[in-house]
């Protein structure tokens, strides 16, 4: 969490509550670059492409950088400093939400086989004719070329010209806390042939090591460039950049291939704040006339039980109905008559 410096108080926004795109910066790629079944491999100009995942699915359309030539510092393979805007919101993403890294390298037709570069011509008209149209897998024309597998991207989503897989990388928008990453973040990515999203996430890479004082110093090196945590007084420009040396040093030392990307951060005057995630609960719509159950149904009804005791008995009565003597002499003499 993140400790303000006049209170330290922990503060904080909620997801639901920023309704701004997610932007990320892509930095550079760092390490060595060292292809296992290519090792006479250079790497040409390169681009970043990003896509967000969410609940497994893909959302929206994937954002690219330019293509970058190689660096001119020693440490650096690729420098792009570039600012991509997600298509998605803050207020939308959910827990799960990831981010699918691939890194793709341009291929030069020139120095690829003959039959790949007349499939590539004729996937080039395909593409500017009409992307929508499939072609029969019978035709004879469309042979696939015996290359590498999936070493070559030519789908008519991706650009006119050849590109070949790099390396790709996922990683979490939220910490297992349920924080938004933010600040500059080092991505480990893994050499691959197919981008597959579905891989394992991984985790920003740490200085790691054992825990001895040079793992404790870097630890607190971060906290505080995070500010994370308070100021130290041993912490100056010239430890700062001692501490930046031997992390270049250990990522040099795992041989592998690191993306420095930056996520935005939350500000609002002199502060930065977390964004935390939750979601505002859904809204339960109700009807304007809503009607009533009867809380006596399926119980005895006093009046109807009356009325049926007393028209039971007025019938039982009549016929044990008997005339007295005068009656009796009325009936007679009406029967006489």
């Amino acid at each position: 969490m993140r400790v303000s410096k006049k209170n330290d108080k922990f503060l904080y926004v909620y997801s639901s509550d920023v309704h701004q795109n997610v932007e990320i910066r892509i930095g550079s790629l760092d390490g060595i670059f060292r292809d296992a079944f290519d090792p006479t491999r250079v790497p040409g100009p390169m681009v970043v492409e990003v896509t967000v995942y969410s609940h497994g699915r893909s959302i929206g359309c994937p954002v690219s950088t330019s293509f970058a030539c190689s660096s001119r510092w020693r440490n650096q393979i690729q420098t792009w400093d570039e600012w991509l805007t997600l298509p998605v919101k803050y207020s939308d993403i959910s827990r799960d939400s990831f981010l699918h890294f691939t890194m793709w390298d341009q291929v030069d037709e020139l120095n690829l086989p003959a039959e790949f570069g007349e499939k590539n011509k004729r996937d080039k008209k395909r593409v500017l004719s009409s992307p929508s149209t499939v072609l029969d897998d019978s035709d004879e024309e469309w042979d696939e070329w015996e290359g590498p597998a999936s070493s070559v991207d030519l789908s008519p989503s991706s650009s006119i010209f050849p590109r070949r897989l790099v390396a790709e990388c996922s990683f979490a928008l939220f910490c297992p806390k349920g924080i938004f990453r933010s600040g500059v973040i080092d991505l480990q990515m893994e050499m691959v042939d197919l981008p597959n999203p579905c891989r394992p996430l991984y985790e920003p890479w740490s200085f790691g090591g054992e825990a001895d004082d040079t793992d404790r110093l870097i630890r607190e090196y971060d906290n505080r460039m995070k500010e994370l945590a308070i100021e130290s007084t041993w912490l100056t420009k010239f430890t700062a950049s001692a501490m930046e040396q031997m992390k270049e040093t250990r990522k040099r030392s795992q041989r592998g291939l690191f993306l420095v990307v930056r996520m935005a951060d939350a500000v609002m005057g002199d502060e930065k704040y977390d964004i935390v995630h939750y979601e505002k609960p859904v809204p339960i719509s109700y009807r304007r006339f809503v009607g009533e159950g009867d809380n006596e149904l399926g119980m005895e009804n006093p009046c109807e039980t009356k009325y049926t005791m007393v028209m039971r008995n007025d019938k039982s009565a009549d016929r044990q109905l008997k005339p007295n003597t005068k009656g009796r002499q009325q009936i007679e003499q009406i029967l006489e008559v």
